[in-house]
């Protein structure tokens, strides 16, 4: 037993604190120590290799700023040409409110085309290709739409929600065709809305960038389609065009520097043999890229003086303390995100969850710690969600009182009771067997059941205890097992309560049943013994004494919907209820006659 009661006591033991090994102080100090030795060892590698490397850093940055930039100028106008157009086709396929004519979809529509920026007309197509109708805002003309979209294009909308076209040239401005599905919630596509997006912005910005960054090289920054055509270019005639590009080789080499069509730039080698320095930057939205490209005799032409040679050194020294910074900060960040999500999930009640964290420190400790605290409120939760079962399940046998008292083991379970002055109530269903008559059982055990749930529900709300239901009647009493000043006053409150909510049970009784409920009530005030009866194997909590035959009596000489009580009720009440007098009466097994008195509802 000994060795059975150690064992018990280490399983329920917590566990051991892990140890610190790698303490948040010591990590600082090494951070700092960083910081400070390697921005002097980029210092000194930096100076030794400044005249080459620092220009090439600035002239590919900018290289990369300008492809950026310009990547952008593309991007966002069919992106937001992609947007609007895709609002005009919510518009056009959602539901209109009964009533409403299919003109008003249209109208909807059109003002959306007028108050888009960058889109000034939509084209209607149906689910096949074929042409429907122009949305257009007034005074503007758009390019003269095809009569049946291109069944490549068509494919690409059904798959992907929005097809591009291979740009084309109208008038003085290369354009390409925007397309989007009309798609009803959970249905399949019902047409295709289309508009001609023009790239003159774009031409205009591409022009803006060679004069302020390369106003030298009239073939530096450029916009290619993936067969190599220009779609922008600082000469605009190139562009409107649609000229291929010569140098084929060139822009291979050029798209090299990008395996994953992300922003790369390098060095390579022309088609006529010069040494390049290029970026390219490959769209997302469509298969375009944008190039700058310049020889490396012009790029590295300047040879650097002192003070841009500190400045490089002090920014190179910075970018490095920001990205060791970073570094340090995302070891503490992922952690402590980890602790705060699993705080959050506590919160949640959701203690089932754990977190474990290894960097070895105080926050690998306070993982632990939470992680503990989860598995002691785990375990509280399952004993309380088991107490109010416990709870929930003797509360249909026993009264609500007596089940908290036996959980808080304040109830005795030895049979035998107390003497106590108690209210007692008996409610019966007058005219019940007619009833059974008219009824089948399972409607008579409905309505019983609908009746018996109100008026348990009446009791309990009065604080009192439900006893026992007897076939059609209810018996419930009152200052037991708690003690209640005002036991008498409860038990009236709660008949009243009983025969005003007949007024309103009837209406639905009567028309689903054709019958209306009638209840004969009668209450009695007086010493009983309320206790555990019955044999050690199986009791009740109940009250037995004269008290409780006077009370059944008073039930059985009322008349329905009348409430009889006793004078020693009325007396304990103060005349807290309008009563009138019902006489003196000769109740059955009682030698004295009782003066009874009538509850006036």
């Amino acid at each position: 037993m000994a060795n059975t009661a150690q064992k018990t006591d280490k399983e329920h033991a917590s566990p051991q604190r892990p140890r610190v090994l790698f303490p948040l102080w010591l990590k600082v100090l090494t951070l700092t120590t960083a910081l400070a030795v390697l921005p002097a060892l980029v210092l000194g590698l930096v100076l030794l290799k400044f005249k080459t490397a620092s220009q090439e850093l600035s002239v590919r940055q900018l290289m990369l700023a300008v492809t950026s930039e310009l990547a952008q100028s593309v991007e966002v106008p069919l992106e937001s040409a992609q947007q609007n157009l895709e609002a005009v086709s919510q518009t056009l396929s959602r539901p209109l409110p009964d009533g409403l004519p299919q003109e008003v979809r249209l109208e909807m529509a059109q003002i959306q085309v007028a108050t888009s920026i960058g889109l000034d007309h939509a084209i209607v197509y149906t689910a096949d290709g074929g042409f429907l109708d122009v949305i257009k805002e007034q005074g503007t003309t758009p390019p003269e739409p095809p009569k049946m979209l291109p069944p490549k294009m068509l494919e690409a909308v059904r798959s992907k929600n929005v097809a591009f076209s291979d740009p084309f040239v109208e008038g003085q401005a290369v354009r390409l065709w925007v397309a989007v599905p009309v798609r009803p919630p959970n249905k399949d596509i019902t047409g295709v809305v289309v508009s001609a997006i023009s790239l003159a912005t774009l031409q205009t910005h591409l022009e803006e960038l060679q004069d302020t960054h390369y106003p030298e090289d009239r073939d530096a920054v450029y916009v290619v389609d993936a067969n190599s055509r220009l779609v922008a270019h600082p000469d605009p005639a190139e562009a409107l065009a649609l000229k291929k590009r010569k140098d084929s080789a060139t822009l291979a080499d050029v798209a090299q520097l990008s395996s994953s069509r992300a922003l790369s730039s390098g060095e390579f080698i022309s088609t006529d043999g010069r040494p390049m320095v290029g970026a390219i930057k490959p769209l997302t939205t469509v298969p375009w890229s944008v190039v700058v490209q310049q020889p490396q005799a012009e790029v590295y032409r300047e040879i650097q003086d002192t003070q841009r040679l500190t400045l490089w050194v002090v920014l190179a020294a910075i970018f490095v303390s920001v990205v060791t910074a970073l570094a340090f900060v995302q070891t503490l960040a992922r952690p402590i995100a980890r602790l705060m999500a699993f705080a959050q999930a506590l919160a949640g009640r959701r203690f089932e969850e754990r977190v474990e964290i290894n960097t070895r420190d105080e926050l690998a400790v306070l993982g632990s710690v939470l992680s503990n605290a989860a598995a002691d409120l785990e375990a509280s939760e399952d004993q309380l969600r088991q107490e109010a079962a416990i709870r929930s399940d003797l509360g249909r046998y026993l009264p609500r009182e007596v089940v908290e008292r036996v959980v808080r083991r304040e109830q005795e379970m030895t049979l035998g009771g107390q003497r106590r002055q108690i209210t007692v109530l008996f409610a019966d269903v007058v005219g019940f067997t007619p009833m059974t008559e008219e009824l089948g059982a399972e409607e008579i055990v409905g309505l019983l059941n609908e009746l018996f749930t109100i008026m348990t529900e009446i009791v309990f709300r009065h604080q009192g205890t439900v006893d026992k239901f007897i076939g059609d009647c209810l018996m419930a009493f009152w200052n037991a097992p708690t003690e209640q000043p005002d036991h008498a006053e409860l038990a009236v409150a709660a008949a009243e309560d009983m025969m005003r909510f007949l007024e309103v049970g009837n209406a639905g009784w009567e028309e689903r049943h054709g019958l209306r409920v009638q209840l004969a009530i009668g209450i009695h005030t007086g010493e009983a013994v309320v206790g555990n009866v019955g044999s050690e194997s199986r009791m009740a909590y109940t009250a037995i004494g004269e008290v409780v035959n006077v009370a059944a009596r008073l039930e059985a000489i009322a008349r329905p919907q009348q409430i009889l009580i006793t004078e020693a009720t009325a007396t304990a009440t103060d005349d807290l209820f309008e009563t009138m007098p019902f006489g003196t009466r000769k109740l059955t097994a009682r030698s004295e006659d009782v003066l009874v008195f009538e509850v006036v509802v």
